[in-house]
């Protein structure tokens, strides 16, 4: 749990269609929703393009401050083109060698995107990433 002191573990708040928080939307998608409106994307070799795009859709996720591509083989590739052919996305992470054109694999350390901080724990697959609100504003 990354937001202690609430329901769950996760914010009440709502903004658009997807509550604050972190949701799994379908099949080896997870989405964390910042109360200042970031949306970062984490994407399995498991998800599917087409269940990925309708549970996006459906939560009114338009942009992608971050994609993090875990495993970053040749399903979570699809995914990601296919999110990418149709919402704006910042940036790419996936681990070393990974297959995912225009992805980057991050140095191990902590990142700030938007509303959370993300750190980096390994780059090999899978690469292992820990969201948090961060502190600051």
């Amino acid at each position: 749990m990354w937001a202690p002191g609430t329901r769950n573990g996760y914010h009440a708040l709502t903004f658009g269609h997807l509550a604050a928080g972190q949701h799994p939307l379908a099949p080896g998608i997870t989405v964390l929703h910042g109360a200042d409106g970031t949306t970062v994307l984490t994407v399995h070799d498991t998800a599917r393009a087409r269940s990925t795009l309708e549970a996006l859709r459906r939560h009114g996720v338009r942009r992608v401050a971050l994609v993090v591509a875990v495993d970053g083989g040749r399903a979570s590739g699809e995914v990601v083109r296919a999110v990418r052919s149709r919402l704006a996305i910042g940036e790419i992470w996936a681990p070393s060698l990974h297959q995912i054109r225009g992805a980057r694999t991050p140095p191990v350390g902590a990142y700030r995107v938007g509303s959370f901080e993300i750190d980096v724990t390994s780059t090999s697959a899978p690469l292992e990433t820990t969201p948090r609100v961060a502190s600051d504003p």
